[in-house]
Order: structure tokens, then C-alpha cells, then sequence
């Protein structure tokens, strides 16, 4: 990673506090009451060759279940990591994956789309020169925005010297909610301007 083998990710490292012990990996299911079912946990190998030799990789293989768990961890695992998990879930209203798991169960007739009464407007800022040959590298800034936008990263990179700069044609997107269009329109180019 520092010698740039992936191109520029290598050139800042995060040091965090060493975490001593095995990896494991929990996958659950969740319906709509909050109840949830795990299956039994699982440990990634995570190096290329046999005998945890060679390369990091995002994961070799896995085997299930892990003789080291005891039935005491499990639920504590539940109880400190899955359980508030899915309190947090279901407090942010995660319907997009109701809706999703409609689509690809015939059953979209059967699900309620919430959508928020009001306007929304998003705005796309783009680099110099698109959608043609456009420039790459240009300084950006950008400030705290107003109530209300909510800015996207789409083509920006952070250069060696810390600079957020253009890195494709389509920049970043602006996107506004207001009670009126023109309030949302407006909202969203004091986003862009700021």
C-alpha cells in the first residue's frame, strides 16, 4: 500500500488501536417486527496461500461454525452488537429494503411507498469543459450547507497535498428538500455556492 500499489489510497494510513484476538463474521436476518435469526458465525482466511501464508486479501474462504464461540458469546453478540444494530435500523426507517425485497418477491402491490410531502431538487456541478474533454484536478471547496442539502461526492479525489479536487466529469450533486419548488431550487444553489 505505501508503494502506491493501489495508486493514491496508499499515500494517507489510518494507525487505529490494535484489536487482539480472532475475527469472526455474523450473518443475520431481520424481518419487520425487529425479530432476527443469525447463522452461525463464521472466520474468514483472509491471506492467499495455504497455511495463512502470503498476501492480505479481502477473504480466501470461510469456515462455519467456530469451536471458540461459546454459547455466552453469542449472546453477547446479540445483545451488544446485533440487537442495537437493528434499534438503529429501524429508528432511520429503512424502507427502501421492504421495498427492494417487494420487487424481487412479486409483492410490490402489497408495500405502502412513503414519500415525503413537499419538493426536492438536486443539482449537479460539473467539472470545466464537461460533457466534453473536461479539465481534471481544479480545487474544490466546500463549506457547511444550509438546512435542508445534503452534498454527494460523484467525481472527486483528495490529491498528495490534502487538496479535495475534480476527478471526473460530474463533480458532486447538490440535493435540496423545501416545502416549495422554488424554495428547494434555491436551497440547492446556495449548496453548490457553498
Amino acid at each position: 500500500m505505501v508503494e502506491s500499489k493501489f495508486g493514491s489510497s496508499g499515500q494517507s494510513v489510518v494507525i487505529e488501536e490494535f484489536l487482539d484476538g480472532d475475527e469472526i463474521s455474523v450473518l443475520t436476518f431481520v424481518d419487520r417486527s425487529g425479530a432476527f435469526k443469525s447463522l452461525p458465525p463464521g472466520q474468514d482466511h483472509k491471506r492467499i496461500f495455504d497455511g495463512n501464508k502470503g498476501p492480505n486479501t479481502g477473504g480466501m474462504g470461510v469456515y462455519a461454525p467456530l469451536s471458540f464461540l461459546t454459547s455466552e458469546d453469542l449472546k453477547t453478540i446479540d445483545r451488544d452488537i446485533i440487537r442495537p444494530t437493528l434499534e438503529g435500523l429501524q429508528a432511520e426507517e429503512c424502507d427502501l429494503a421492504t421495498i427492494l425485497i417487494a420487487c424481487c418477491t412479486k409483492k410490490l402491490q402489497d408495500v405502502a411507498i412513503p414519500v415525503r410531502p413537499g419538493f426536492a431538487c438536486n443539482v449537479v456541478v460539473a467539472a470545466g469543459g464537461y460533457p466534453e474533454s473536461y479539465r481534471k484536478g481544479d480545487i474544490i471547496t466546500v463549506e457547511c450547507c444550509p438546512s435542508g442539502v445534503e452534498i454527494f461526492h460523484v467525481g472527486t479525489e483528495k490529491s498528495t497535498d490534502g487538496q479535495l479536487r475534480t476527478a471526473g466529469g460530474r463533480v458532486l450533486c447538490a440535493a435540496s428538500y423545501g416545502s416549495t419548488l422554488e424554495e428547494a431550487v434555491s436551497l440547492a444553489y446556495r449548496g453548490v455556492q457553498g
